[in-house]
């Protein structure tokens, strides 16, 4: 344990020396990601929107949904989910995509789960002014219950950073699991409430769903930003606690597998 201990404080040292070389990582996939398309940097905007009018159209159209303001609730829920499904499905793909900058540069592997992270909240970050122009302009002002987001947003960062850790290291070490969490991302979406309200589904149901943390974290986030309250002290304090255990168990994979990460790549 001694071992565990020493390795995790010298990790967590190397990563915070390298922090500027983390940050342009991210700044660099930034302009990247939408280099040579005609759009360019506006498919952050264009994206979510576009999701948000097929769902607004499909839910209140097909399935009569009759949520007040349905389409801000929508976009709040899209936005975040973008960011979390971005961090999963590249976090788990992000070491190997990596991997000539790791043995020729010598960077090490945990950088780059870093860098998945601030990226796609970075992208989220640039998004919320889209978000409360749009809901004034739906006639919904987002009231002071908004601020919460200055820490929620750290948290959510956090819990996917204490996944990514460890899935990104498995994903070097077992290939499959690139294509297992995309195809779970996508069955992910609908057992979170981001296209429907939990208090529309059975109570038994609604506790099941609850045990996830991206759950909670999608709840707080429009109970914040959508409904205008104060974000549940209990869901906070066991969205921390499981964020306190994936990163336990991020760390102790990461731990067993650091010095073979290179010979797989």
């Amino acid at each position: 344990m001694n071992s565990l201990f020493e390795f995790n404080r010298n990790l967590a040292l190397s990563l915070f020396q390298k922090r500027r070389i983390i940050w342009a990582l991210a700044i660099r996939e930034l302009k990247v990601r939408y280099k040579g398309s005609v759009l360019g940097f506006f498919w952050t905007f264009m994206n979510p929107l576009l999701l948000m009018v097929i769902y607004t159209v499909v839910f209140t159209s097909i399935f009569k949904t009759n949520i007040p303001h349905y389409e801000v609730y929508v976009f709040a829920g899209i936005l975040l989910w973008n960011a979390i499904s971005g961090c999963l499905v590249d976090g788990a793909a992000c070491i190997v995509q990596n991997s000539a900058l790791i043995t020729k540069a010598a960077l090490p592997p945990e950088i780059f789960p870093l860098r998945v992270v601030f990226t796609h909240f970075l992208n989220y970050l640039l998004t919320l002014p889209l978000l409360f122009g749009f809901s004034i302009i739906r006639g919904l002002v987002p009231t002071t219950h908004a601020l919460q987001l200055l820490y929620l947003i750290p948290i959510a960062m956090f819990l996917m950073l204490s996944i990514v850790l460890g899935l990104s290291v498995l994903g070097a070490f077992f290939r499959d699991i690139q294509y297992l969490v995309n195809t779970l991302s996508f069955a992910l979406f609908f057992t979170i409430p981001v296209t429907y309200p939990l208090s529309i589904l059975p109570e038994k149901l609604q506790t099941m769903l609850m045990l996830s943390p991206l759950t909670q974290l999608i709840q707080m986030n429009v109970d914040a930003v959508f409904f205008g309250r104060t974000i549940n002290l209990e869901m906070l304090l066991a969205t921390l606690m499981m964020t306190v255990c994936f990163l336990f168990i991020s760390l102790l994979i990461v731990w067993k597998f650091h010095t073979r990460i290179a010979e797989r790549i």
